[in-house]
């Protein structure tokens, strides 16, 4: 009965998020402290449960299934009129739905992890190597306090990755900076800006997604929140002139920006 009432409250659950149930099928496999797990079958989307009393039920979707549990979402506001298939709600854009899916988690449970990335497709700013020189000559000021370089291993003599990381895992908000084109072996430059979002922080940055839907507009406020790249005119990070490139950057409307929840 117990097992019943487990399957009716995580099938519940995913029904009102608009996840067809008939494609979500039980792993018998947990993990994050879980005994068990519903996956979907095409996306990256997994549902968590039976866990501890207070633990609830943990929803994992990835940044390459985003698009898809939005438009889940959305196709709950879908009917069926004299005119054909229309929807309920006035505003379907993505940026809109992205709010009321958020504002949805909130009004039933809480963010554990944000993932934000901006995407600089052809390197129009800043690469790898020169973020690496800038954290390694103190020209990086900011909230972060510590600061790695892992370069990958080498194939062939060929460089198979090379990150720059920001702040700690264990810390609200830990940035990632790395060459997609090395780790995705391709031939577009390619650089990725990701953002771990986590604790606390994840609500409040939800929050702010939901009152104010843009979502490029807060990617970048969270970067410049938390470092710039600086011009040595002073002995004191705070007070040094910010690098016009890096203003350019960080006020860029252009750059491909996704997330992970």
């Amino acid at each position: 009965d117990r097992e019943i009432g487990l399957f009716d409250s995580v099938y519940s659950i995913i029904s009102s998020f608009g996840f067809p149930s008939d494609l979500m099928d039980i792993t018998g496999r947990g993990g994050i402290g879980y005994k068990n797990s519903i996956k979907h079958l095409y996306e990256n989307i997994q549902v968590f449960f039976d866990g501890t009393d207070d633990m609830g039920v943990h929803v994992r979707v990835s940044g390459s299934a985003i698009q898809y549990a939005l438009q889940c979402f959305l196709d709950m506001y879908k009917v069926d009129s004299s005119f054909g298939y229309c929807y309920e709600i006035d505003d379907t854009s993505m940026p809109f739905i992205l709010s009321q899916y958020m504002s949805k988690v909130l009004s039933v449970g809480h963010f554990t992890r944000i993932d934000v990335a901006i995407d600089d497709l052809g390197i129009k700013y800043f690469s790898v190597s020169e973020m690496h020189k800038y954290f390694d000559e103190e020209l990086v000021s900011g909230k972060f306090r510590n600061w790695d370089v892992n370069k990958g291993s080498k194939l062939d003599g060929q460089l198979r990755g090379y990150t720059v990381y920001a702040g700690s895992r264990e810390s609200d908000v830990y940035l990632r900076i790395y060459d997609k084109m090395l780790e995705q072996n391709m031939n577009i430059p390619w650089v990725r800006w990701e953002f771990e979002i986590k604790h606390a922080k994840a609500d409040v940055f939800a929050r702010q997604v939901i009152n104010n839907n843009n979502f490029g507009e807060l990617a970048f406020g969270l970067l410049n929140e938390y470092m710039r790249v600086i011009v040595r005119t002073s002995t004191r990070k705070t007070r040094c002139k910010t690098l016009d490139k890096w203003v350019d950057f960080s006020s860029c409307d252009v750059l491909f920006i996704y997330s992970t929840l």
